[in-house]
C-alpha cells in the first residue's frame, strides 16, 4: 500500500489505469516486481521511478534521517507541489513537522532510517500525532526563514540578505575527493622528491564537485528570488567596498560569460556582474569609478539599484554637549591652560592624510603604472590597499583570458614589438609568434592579440608619423616632484608629492613631443569621445613629466583606441 500511495501521488503521476496495466502484465508478482518488469520492457515511467529510488537508497546509507528527508523534498519539489494544492499551507506544515520530528529523533541519540520508521509506527499505534509547524498566517508581520523552508510559499515583499556569503569550496581542498559517479580523486606523490601533486583524476572530480555545488547554489537563488509577488530586495554587503566592484567591472556583462561566473566567490557577485552592466546600474558604476560597457540587450523590468556607503556607520559618535561634560568643565575652571593643552590638535592633520606618492593610474590609466608605484597609497585613503592577485596561468589555460587580460596582452605586444616588421598583418602575426617563442608572451596572450588591429595602427596617419620620427621612446618611466595642491585640495602650501608613471609611447617632431597612449577599452563611436575625456588627466600628467624631464614642449596628446582603429586627441 505504501508503494501504491507513492506511485499515485502527484510527484510520480501514475494514474489508476496505468497501474492496472502494470498489474495486468503479470498477476503473480507484487507491484514492485511489476515495476521491474516494466523497466525491463523499456517503459520510461518505470525506469525513471526506479532510478530515483536507487539514488535515494544510496543516500540512505550516508545521510541522517533529517538530511535524507530534505533530499527527498528537494529532488521531488515536494513542498512546492503540496503547497500548491488545496489546503496547501496545512499540507506543507505537515511535511515540515515530519522533518522536525526526524531532527528530534536524531538529537535524542537515535540513528537509522529503520529506527525512525519504527518510531513513527509506535506514535501511530499510541494515537499520537505530529504537531504541524505554525504557518505564520495568523496576522501581519515579518517572517524569518531559510530558503529551504520558504519553498511553496509566496509573499508580497521578500528581502534576501547574505548574498556576500562565500561559496563553500572547502570540500575541494580535502586530501581525498569522492564523487558517486566519477569515483576517487586522490593526490599524487612523487616519492623521490617527496612532494604531492594534483592528478588528472583529482582535477576531474574537483571540477565536477565544484560545478554541482554552484548548480545547487544557483537553484537555491532561483527558489529565493521567486518567492516575491510584488517586490524583491537583494542585499549584498561588500567588505572591500568599491574595490570589489572594480575587480568585477572587467567581467561585467548581461549575460555574464560562464568563465567569469565560475571565478566568483559568492552568489552576490553573480548578481553584481549583471547589475554593473545594466542601464539602471549607474550607481554601482559611479561607486566603482571605472568604465563598464552597458548592455544594449533587453533587460526586462527596471531595477532600483542603490549603493549605500557604510563608512558613516563606523564613525565615532559626536561629542557630548558641554553641559553634560561636568568633569571637563571643572578641570577647565581649575586650570584653563591645562585644558587647552589637552584639547590641542595637530594643525596639519589634513596633510598627514595625503600619500607621499601618486601614480598616473590614480588619475586614470592602466595597471602597468603600478610597477613604479613602490608603495604609493590610494588617492583617497592614507593607507595602501592590498594588491589584487592576478588570475593564475593555469586558469587562463582552462577558462580563457578575461577582457582585462586581453587588453594587457595587447599592451605587452606593443611594448616588445619590432615596429619595423609590424606594418602588415602578416608581419604583426610573425612578431607575435616571435614574442611567444621568446617567452615574452604566454601562448594564450599571443592568441588574444589581434595582428589586424596592430597593422591598422601602423597604417594610420599616426602610425606613419611615429615611424618617420627620429626619436621614439616606449614604456618611458618617470618620477617627478609636483605641488600636492595640484591634486589634493586640502594640501598646505609647500607640500609636494612624487608623481610616477609609465608613458606607453612618445616621439619627437620639429614642432615638439607627441604623447601616444594605447587603449583597449570597449567603446563605440558614440562613447569614444566621452571615454577619451576621462583619460585627459592621465595624459596631462604624462605631458607635465615629459616637459620637465626633457625640457621640450608637448604639442599633442593622442589616445589610440584599438577597438575602433581610431586616434583621438585630448
Amino acid at each position: 500500500m505504501a508503494l501504491l500511495s507513492v506511485l499515485r501521488s502527484p510527484i510520480c503521476g501514475f494514474t489508476a489505469d496505468r497501474l492496472a496495466l502494470l498489474r495486468g502484465a503479470d498477476g503473480k508478482t507484487d507491484f514492485y516486481g511489476c515495476l521491474l518488469l516494466g523497466a525491463e520492457r523499456g517503459e520510461a515511467d518505470c525506469l525513471a521511478f526506479l532510478k530515483k529510488l536507487d539514488e535515494l537508497r544510496d543516500l540512505a546509507g550516508e545521510l541522517s534521517c533529517h538530511q535524507l528527508l530534505w533530499q527527498v523534498y528537494d529532488r521531488t519539489d515536494l513542498l512546492g507541489v503540496f503547497g500548491a494544492m488545496g489546503d496547501g499551507e496545512r499540507r506543507r506544515g505537515n511535511l515540515l513537522a515530519l522533518a522536525q520530528c526526524a531532527r528530534q529523533f536524531e538529537e535524542a541519540g537515535h540513528k537509522g532510517l529503520f529506527g525512525f520508521l519504527t518510531h513513527l509506527a509506535r506514535l501511530r499505534e499510541n494515537g499520537e500525532t505530529l504537531t504541524a509547524a505554525a504557518t505564520g498566517r495568523e496576522g501581519a508581520g515579518v517572517r524569518l526563514m531559510s530558503i529551504h523552508k520558504s519553498k511553496g510559499l509566496e509573499f508580497p515583499v521578500v528581502i534576501l540578505a547574505g548574498l556576500a556569503r562565500r561559496l563553500n569550496r572547502e570540500d575541494m581542498q580535502k586530501p581525498m575527493l569522492f564523487h558517486p559517479k566519477l569515483g576517487v580523486g586522490p593526490k599524487g606523490l612523487d616519492r623521490e622528491r617527496m612532494v604531492e601533486f594534483t592528478t588528472l583524476a583529482r582535477k576531474a572530480v574537483a571540477r565536477q564537485l565544484e560545478g554541482e555545488m554552484m548548480a545547487e547554489e544557483l537553484r537555491l537563488l532561483y527558489v529565493a528570488v521567486t518567492r516575491a509577488k510584488e517586490k524583491l530586495i537583494l542585499s549584498c554587503a561588500l567588505t572591500g567596498g568599491a574595490r570589489e566592484l572594480q575587480r568585477l567591472a572587467g567581467d561585467a556583462g548581461c549575460p555574464v560569460e560562464p568563465q567569469a561566473l565560475l571565478a566568483t566567490q559568492s552568489v552576490g557577485q553573480w548578481v553584481l556582474l549583471c547589475a554593473l552592466a545594466r542601464p539602471d546600474g549607474e550607481a554601482l558604476r559611479r561607486a566603482a569609478e571605472c568604465y563598464v560597457d552597458v548592455t544594449a540587450a533587453p533587460c526586462g523590468p527596471a531595477w532600483d539599484i542603490r549603493w549605500v556607503d557604510g563608512g558613516p556607520l563606523f564613525q565615532a559618535p559626536g561629542r557630548r554637549s558641554s553641559r553634560q561634560e561636568g568633569p571637563e568643565a571643572d578641570l577647565a575652571a581649575a586650570d584653563r591652560g591645562l585644558a587647552e593643552r589637552l584639547a590641542w590638535t595637530y594643525p596639519h592633520a589634513a596633510d598627514a592624510d595625503i600619500p607621499s606618492k601618486l601614480t598616473a593610474t590614480q588619475l586614470k590609466g592602466r595597471a602597468l603604472d603600478e610597477e613604479v608605484r613602490e608603495g604609493a597609497g590610494p588617492a583617497t585613503e592614507p593607507s595602501a590597499a592590498p594588491a589584487p592577485f592576478g588570475r593564475p596561468r593555469f586558469a587562463a589555460e582552462e577558462l580563457g583570458l578575461t577582457a582585462a587580460q586581453k587588453g594587457t596582452a595587447l599592451h605587452l605586444v606593443m611594448q616588445y614589438l619590432d615596429f619595423e616588421r609590424a606594418g602588415t598583418r602578416e608581419g604583426a602575426a610573425e612578431e607575435i609568434r616571435r614574442l611567444v617563442d621568446r617567452a615574452l608572451l604566454t601562448p594564450e596572450q599571443g592568441e588574444a592579440a589581434d595582428p589586424a588591429r596592430i597593422a591598422a595602427f601602423f597604417a594610420s596617419d599616426l602610425g606613419r608619423e611615429l615611424m618617420a620620427s627620429t626619436s621614439l621612446h616606449r614604456e618611458y618611466k618617470f618620477s617627478i616632484l609636483v605641488p600636492a595642491a595640484d591634486y589634493y585640495a586640502q594640501a598646505g602650501a609647500g607640500e609636494k608629492v612624487l608623481l610616477q608613471g609609465v608613458v606607453d609611447c612618445w616621439f619627437e617632431t620639429l614642432e615638439g613631443i607627441t604623447v601616444v597612449d594605447f587603449k583597449t577599452d570597449r567603446v563605440t563611436e558614440q562613447t569614444v569621445l566621452a571615454r577619451a575625456k576621462e583619460y585627459r588627466p592621465q595624459l596631462m600628467a604624462y605631458s607635465r613629466a615629459l616637459e620637465e624631464v626633457t625640457g621640450r614642449r608637448v604639442v599633442r596628446r593622442v589616445l589610440w583606441f584599438f577597438r575602433l582603429d581610431r586616434a583621438v586627441e585630448v
